[in-house]
């Protein structure tokens, strides 16, 4: 039999405010619960003899303070909080305090991505930074990659408004676009130095206008360059690739989220132009982008 002031799996003979350091079968010594070491799975004894799982302190024999990462719900006993969230309080989502690399957002008080640059939200698919708030924000409705809520970088290819503008809207495709074409509104255009979306030349990625016989780009949309092949598919100085899309260098929080005149500087205008050719896309540079 255990003494008391000693502890072994299932046989807790620990006092108040102490608890057992061990769910393993070798006896060990009770540890005061004021040294903070209690880890996840353990728990102070805020009864003699009876541990309170992942309780950090107790008052008046129940548990008055959780662990790391665990709050005290309504039932008094010890909730883990939500999803990075390093401590939380009122309900499992209403965090105080975030893992690295987060922060709270003042409005749900759930624990969002931080960042400086886009480059911190886009990579991760989690949207834009905004830099006011200092944390990543979602895209607007059939835009899988923008810059604020309001310029999109890239339209999804299986939505309802696939093609991208020049200054970051979603529009409705274009039935029938031959090469030389693009999509102004929903309607057919020639291809121009003022095109307001992607030039269709072949099978070429991100043209603004075409070769004499269209199958390659002539010249590319900002941000990307023409490779020997006539593909606009490279970034451009002073642009890296993230994701599947070329983002400026300078896209940080040295101000706030791009004017008119930034954003439509750096725009990926990407045009589906018939139904598999969106997801072609995206597979194509993240497959490259791997390599």
């Amino acid at each position: 039999m255990i003494e008391s002031g000693k502890c072994k799996e299932n046989d807790n003979k620990c006092a108040t405010d102490t608890y057992c350091p061990t769910l393993d079968i070798d006896i060990v010594d009770c540890k005061p619960c004021a040294d903070n070491t209690i880890i996840t799975g353990y728990g102070c004894n805020c009864k003699e003899n009876v541990s309170t799982k992942n309780c950090q302190q107790c008052k008046d024999g129940k548990c008055s303070v959780c662990i790391t990462n665990y709050f005290l719900d309504i039932t008094e006993k010890c909730t883990i909080c939500d999803s990075n969230c390093k401590s939380c309080e009122g309900t499992e989502n209403e965090c105080t305090a975030c893992e690295t690399g987060f922060i709270v957002e003042p409005t749900s008080k759930t624990c969002v991505k931080s960042c400086v640059n886009h480059k911190e939200c886009v990579g991760f698919g989690l949207g834009y930074c905004n830099f006011i708030a200092k944390h990543c924000k979602p895209c607007q409705q059939d835009c899988s990659f923008c810059t604020s809520a309001t310029f999109c970088l890239e339209c999804q290819g299986d939505k309802t408004k696939p093609v991208t503008t020049i200054d970051g809207r979603c529009i409705a495709k274009c039935a029938g676009i031959a090469d030389g074409q693009f999509c102004d509104n929903g309607k057919l255009a020639t291809c121009s130095a003022s095109s307001t979306s992607q030039c269709k030349c072949a099978n070429m990625f991100r043209c603004a206008t075409c070769n004499d016989d269209k199958t390659q780009c002539a010249t590319c949309l900002a941000g990307y360059v023409i490779n020997t092949e006539g593909n606009c598919i490279d970034c451009a100085a002073g642009y890296e690739q993230v994701a599947a899309i070329c983002l400026p260098l300078s896209s940080s929080g040295n101000s706030s989220n791009f004017s008119g005149g930034a954003v439509a500087g750096i725009v990926i205008a990407v045009l589906v132009v018939v139904g598999a050719v969106g997801g072609g896309l995206a597979y194509y540079f993240i497959k490259k982008a791997k390599k």
